[in-house]
């Protein structure tokens, strides 16, 4: 097949694999807080916007490409998933042709290569990065990676300053858009090892100097890798030894590393999340090191006759290492996202190595057959790609393929109790902190699920343990966000119980105090009413919001001079109400 047919026909299998993906909604993890509700994103693409998102580390990563992306989208479509997926399809689809394009300007060997992007547009394990919007720093991040690696295939054969300038702007682009570039550099290495054989047959000096036209890359990936590091440590994304100690991590290193080749083979029970094992299973762990243990020893054996496997195998460690679990970001044991781009490393050596064993007369029938393969895995794929349907749907398929999977539980009771399945969700955090007892996210949603069926004095128990998420965690102002949604969807039940709390948390926001006043007072709740505002008056003297639902609590309750003051006072501080108190006269007397 000639090059130019194998693009479009990448794009096209990209397409038939992932066509039904413009039909799926959102996903409450992350994408809710990266886009339906990050107001940034929500404005569309704007100088504010481009502004923010460079001086942005919003959810513990500095990536602005990414940001503006999602603001140009935003923009074009809205925020509307259809936009957002159909824009994920097309950049899989683009790195897929550019992954082909990249490897045959490396081995200028076109069936190999196109049979190495076909298995990395089709396999299981990369429908993650595409079905979730989340996700996209890693599609536009591989995308400036693989138009880099081509820019670099051109310097190597004409080495200019312009070609090199233009790599390292690519490279940095891909760097803003995920920090996941930041091995960018070694990979240029491994390349020069092979396919490229820059360091076969030259000199000490030439092999030094190959090295050195790396530096300015090495720089800027150091300078990357530290703000990364910096954001998720702010961020309290990084686990401290203490809690993961440094035999665990590389127990965890060796399982992810081992885990990834295990699902390229047998790509079955995906789920978004895989929690980590409370104990350790010696005999996977010990598969785990004999797998590597081959790999390995094949790899350097085979190196002189067969340097494509060693490249390959060096292209998926080296790949994989800021995302191994050696460096602990997050709970998580692997994360099927973090494979997108090392496993090119293997899908090279392996259909490399497959088709130098095919001879002219059965090319046909090694066709044949990898094109089953490639049916099955893409079939493979589009069943997967059904789970990413919504959150429930996702988090359903989570529960039912691994186990004491907790954010699984935690997510799907929160899809559960928006649907109204109150009970049902109540089961889910239940078996959630099952799992993970000490989990405060846990135990605020069973604290809310709870008081919404009436089960006080059990509630209390939960939001106890759920405290620390807020008093050391940060997270005040969320919880009033979440708050202040409850007032307007006129749950003032739920809102009373949220502002109760929020006046504990920080009781120097006047807001609170105002807030809860009105739920009471939505709930003809009066004397609560009347003491809640009482105490945000003495507290915060000069809210005019304060006095207006104090004069209108007190009207209800029968002290009309008690309430005429307060209006009074309330006008004084805030003229423009006049008419708001005219108006509840006025109804009165009608």
């Amino acid at each position: 097949m000639s090059f130019w047919a194998a693009l479009p026909l990448l794009i096209l299998t990209a397409i038939a694999v992932y066509f039904r993906i413009i039909h799926n909604d959102f996903i409450s993890y992350d994408d809710i807080n990266y886009v339906v509700e990050n107001p940034a994103v929500k404005a569309g693409l704007t100088l504010d916007g481009i502004v923010w998102a460079l001086k942005s580390v919003y959810f513990a990563n500095w990536h602005p490409a990414t940001w503006i992306l999602y603001m140009t989208e935003a923009q074009v479509f809205a925020v509307n998933p259809q936009g957002f997926h159909f824009v994920s399809l097309l950049l899989h689809g683009i790195n897929g042709a550019l992954l082909f394009s990249v490897l045959y300007r490396l081995s200028n060997e076109s069936v190999p290569s196109l049979f190495a992007a076909l298995l990395f547009v089709v396999h299981p394990l990369n429908v993650e990065s595409v079905a979730w919007v989340s996700q996209q720093k890693t599609l536009l991040s591989t995308t400036f990676w693989f138009l880099a690696l081509l820019a670099y295939t051109k310097y190597v054969e004409k080495p200019k300053v312009l070609t090199y300038i233009a790599m390292t702007v690519l490279f940095i682009i891909g760097l803003m858009a995920k920090p996941m570039l930041v091995t960018f550099p070694i990979t240029l290495l491994i390349l020069d090892f092979y396919p490229l054989r820059r360091f076969q047959g030259v000199s000490l000096k030439v092999k030094i100097r190959l090295i050195y036209e790396k530096i300015p890359l090495f720089i800027i990936s150091a300078a990357a890798s530290l703000i990364t590091i910096i954001s998720q440590k702010q961020s309290g994304a990084i686990v401290a030894v203490s809690d993961v100690t440094i035999p665990e991590r590389l127990i965890n290193g060796v399982t992810s590393y081992a885990g990834y080749i295990k699902k390229m083979f047998y790509p079955v029970n995906l789920s978004v999340f895989y929690p980590y094992s409370d104990t350790i299973n010696y005999l996977t762990v010990g598969t785990d090191i004999l797998i590597l243990t081959a790999v390995t020893v094949i790899s350097v054996v085979t190196i002189k006759r067969a340097p494509y496997i060693a490249a390959g195998f060096l292209w998926y460690l080296v790949t994989l290492l800021p995302v191994s679990q050696i460096v602990q970001i997050g709970g998580a044991s692997l994360s099927d996202r973090y494979a997108y781009v090392p496993l090119i490393g293997l899908f090279t050596a392996l259909t490399i190595g497959a088709w130098s064993t095919v001879t002219k007369n059965n090319q046909k029938f090694a066709v044949s057959v990898f094109m089953i393969m490639i049916i099955t895995l893409g079939s493979i794929s589009a069943k997967q790609l059904s789970y990413w349907k919504d959150s429930g749907a996702l988090f359903k398929h989570s529960i039912d393929v691994t186990e004491g999977n907790y954010v699984a539980y935690n997510e799907y009771g929160m899809y559960l109790k928006d649907k109204g399945e109150i009970n049902t969700a109540v089961d889910m955090f239940k078996e959630g902190l099952r799992y993970a007892p000490n989990n405060k996210i846990l135990n605020f949603n069973m604290w809310d699920v709870l008081l919404r069926v009436g089960k006080t004095n059990e509630a209390q128990r939960h939001i106890q343990a759920a405290l620390p998420l807020f008093t050391e965690g940060g997270n005040i102002p969320a919880l009033k966000d979440l708050a202040v949604k409850l007032i307007r969807k006129h749950d003032y039940t739920m809102s009373s119980a949220y502002f109760s709390l929020l006046t504990t948390l920080n009781p120097n926001d006047a807001d609170n105090f105002n807030y809860l006043g009105l739920s009471y007072l939505a709930l003809k709740d009066y004397e609560r009413a009347k003491a809640v505002l009482q105490t945000g008056i003495k507290n915060h003297p000069k809210r005019a919001d304060l006095h207006l639902h104090m004069g209108l609590t007190l009207k209800e309750i029968g002290d009309t001079a008690a309430s005429e003051n307060q209006f009074a006072e309330a006008v004084k501080l805030n003229p423009a109400l006049i008419g708001v108190i005219k108006g509840l006269s006025d109804d009165k007397k009608n």
